[in-house]
């Protein structure tokens, strides 16, 4: 794999791309569509403009009208699967707006070899209705592709996808797509289910978890994991009915901090941190614990912005004494920047705050 992802498209994969679509369209010169990619804005164009640009490319080269295009493409996927073949849906989705039935055939088909769940988006923004109804009649699909095509290209927040108001503003149609679903014993189905449950999350907590209560009664194996990897956003910000839904005793259980301690007062970046804590819990019956750690990180406005870590899930029957410890590692990431000032740690306890303690982050200058 390429160190950057847009390297995947190396000169002998863009031959490869050129030559395969000379052997269908025998009027294609190769040689022209290698130099045409790979032009002067080649080197500064990143991963999505690459595909865009390839896509415009050999669109324009097989001179050819749309229908006859499409066919053209599936019987071109049908030898090339995986995801730097992401270009042919992007044809679709720049060249076959004024011929929805079309496209929405082609991007079924496409999907199959990489995926059309980016390329729908300006579909549904164009045609809600009849889009938002095509995604629902494939989520009957015999096909595993398809299948995950209809739930991922419902999705309210698709990574690398843009945003759909009418996605976001009608929830329920996107529950009658995933109810549809919510059984699929395919695992790249069921993640895609649990990734668009937990997307919705973050805008219909209270629908999500009507949805978790009803989907429990289905009392399916592969229910159930979509609805626990789904309900990860509301289980870290300790919603108290998820927790509740999910077998999480609500409200403080009989609990004691016997240590909830950093190692030191101060640190400067580059530096780490350690935590550690202790916990006796005496539950009074059989019940589920999730331990976390909050930490609220200095931003640059000098406000808190929290972040939940994992520390702990396990089911206890009788008296325990949880601990643990933690290490973090002050570095700046691509997703977190650090700020001098203080930064606090809380410990939780199915959902429910039991400790914090704080940390004075250095100006290293």
């Amino acid at each position: 794999m390429a160190a950057n992802l847009k390297d995947i498209y190396t000169l002998e994969l863009i031959t490869k791309i050129a030559d395969d679509w000379n052997e269908l369209l025998p009027e294609l010169n190769s040689k022209n569509i290698v130099s045409a990619i790979m032009d002067e804005t080649w080197e500064s164009l990143e991963l999505r403009e690459r595909m865009k640009h390839i896509a415009n490319v050999c669109y324009r080269g097989m001179n050819i009208d749309y229908p006859a295009a499409v066919e053209l493409m599936i019987e071109y996927a049908k030898i090339h699967k995986g995801f730097e073949y992401l270009f042919l849906p992007d044809m679709v989705e720049m060249y076959g707006q004024n011929d929805l039935k079309t496209s929405l055939y082609a991007l079924k088909e496409l999907t199959k070899s990489s995926t059309g769940e980016f390329a729908i988006r300006t579909f549904l923004d164009q045609d809600y209705e009849t889009c938002i109804e095509y995604l629902y009649e494939l989520s009957k699909s015999d096909d595993v592709d398809v299948r995950r095509f209809a739930s991922e290209g419902s999705r309210m927040k698709l990574p690398w996808g843009k945003s759909v108001k009418r996605l976001i503003a009608q929830p329920h149609d996107i529950l009658r797509i995933l109810n549809q679903l919510k059984t699929d014993p395919h695992e790249y189905v069921k993640k895609s289910v649990a990734n668009n449950i937990n997307d919705m999350s973050k805008y219909y907590p209270d629908l999500v978890n009507d949805t978790i209560e009803l989907w429990q009664k289905e009392h399916n194996p592969h229910t159930d994991w979509i609805i626990k990897r789904g309900a990860r956003t509301l289980i870290k910000q300790g919603n108290v009915r998820t927790l509740e839904l999910l077998g999480y005793t609500s409200g403080t259980l009989d609990c004691e901090v016997l240590d909830f301690s950093l190692s030191e007062d101060t640190v400067k970046m580059g530096e780490i941190s350690h935590l550690s804590y202790c916990l006796k819990i005496q539950p009074k019956a059989e019940t589920n614990i999730k331990v976390n750690l909050i930490m609220g990180f200095m931003k640059a406005n000098g406000k808190l912005s929290e972040k939940t870590f994992h520390l702990m899930d396990k089911k206890i029957n009788g008296t325990d004494e949880i601990n643990g410890t933690k290490k973090y590692e002050w570095k700046d990431l691509t997703t977190r920047k650090h700020y001098p000032g203080l930064h606090t740690f809380t410990l939780t306890l199915n959902g429910t705050r039991l400790a914090e303690t704080s940390i004075m982050l250095l100006d290293n200058n």
